[in-house]
């Protein structure tokens, strides 16, 4: 049997990749939602930028 607080380290990883996998998908949808929206009505440098992350 592996030690106690072996395990807590583990679970704690664990419940800490859960929590940045959440926040990037999170980030991701509101990224894809607010996407074409700035393609559409607006003329900026940024865009190009975000058409590349997208691809």
């Amino acid at each position: 049997m592996p030690p106690i607080p072996e395990n807590k380290s583990i679970k704690r990883i664990f419940f800490r990749a859960i929590k940045l996998a959440v926040k990037t998908y999170i980030l991701y949808y509101f990224l894809m939602e607010a996407e074409p929206l700035d393609i559409h009505y607006q003329a900026e440098p940024g865009n190009e930028k975000r058409e590349i992350f997208n691809s």
